[in-house]
């Protein structure tokens, strides 16, 4: 049974500051994969008259000779401008008037994902076995170490593996990474393990929030034919 723990406070959108604490978290995810998520947003401010992606908007614009509207002259010239970039004849004076200048807000979101490998079980000797004869059984948790980017800036994720259990198809469990089995039967058997497994993570070298999340993802299964060997018989004058 896969199993999914994540004990962070879940948030659509965290500060990098507070994922480096381990306070905020993605949302959803699943066993063997785990993310940082982060956003940050950036804000800029630009002249009304320099706006936009196309070309330069423009207007109108009449003045008097000497460039102003407020000390006449017998000329008044006409010209297109940039847009709000200067006061022209029938505009309103004011204090400190000057072109319009607004604010631009951008919010920037940021994902790393890293994944865990499978956990490798094998046993030995692999071959068949006689029926109570012990064989051992072993998994390799296939610890990983991960690094990327989070907003610019250097994220590790480590997956260890804590435990494992095994399950048995003649009904027996046990733990252990490596554990002894035999089967009191001739037939055919499958065995598979079940690794736990724990997600620490830390941002530009901070402290490791350590157990961040935690798992358990199964093995590869084995096949296991438990034979009976045939006996010679000696027979005695």
């Amino acid at each position: 049974m896969l199993e999914l723990i994540i004990p962070l406070i879940l948030a659509t959108s965290c500060d990098i500051t507070s994922v480096a604490l381990g306070s905020c978290g993605c949302p959803g995810g699943s066993a063997g994969e785990f993310s940082l998520c982060a956003g940050e947003e950036s804000t800029s401010r630009e002249s009304e008259a320099n706006s936009g992606s196309g070309e330069q908007a423009m207007e109108l614009c009449q003045f008097y000779a000497n460039g102003t509207i407020d000390i006449p002259t017998i000329t008044i010239i006409e010209a297109w401008v940039p847009l709000n970039s200067r006061l022209c004849l029938g505009d309103e004076v004011s204090a400190g008037s000057a072109p319009r200048v607004k604010s631009l807000s951008e919010q920037l979101e940021d994902r790393l994902t890293a994944i865990s490998n499978r956990p490798y079980a094998w046993w030995e000797p692999g071959d068949d076995i006689e029926f109570d004869d012990p064989a051992r059984f072993l998994v390799s948790g296939n610890d990983l170490d991960f690094e990327g980017e989070l907003l610019g800036k250097t994220a590790q994720i480590r997956f260890r593996a804590t435990n494992a259990r095994w399950e048995f198809s003649d009904g027996a469990s046990q733990s252990g990474f490596e554990t002894a089995k035999s089967f009191a039967d001739i037939g055919d058997y499958r065995a598979q393990a079940f690794v736990r497994y724990s997600v620490d993570y830390r941002i530009s070298g901070s402290q490791w929030v350590v157990g961040a999340a935690s798992w358990e993802l199964g093995s590869n299964t084995l096949s296991v034919k438990v034979i009976e060997l045939p006996r010679r018989t000696l027979l005695v004058d």
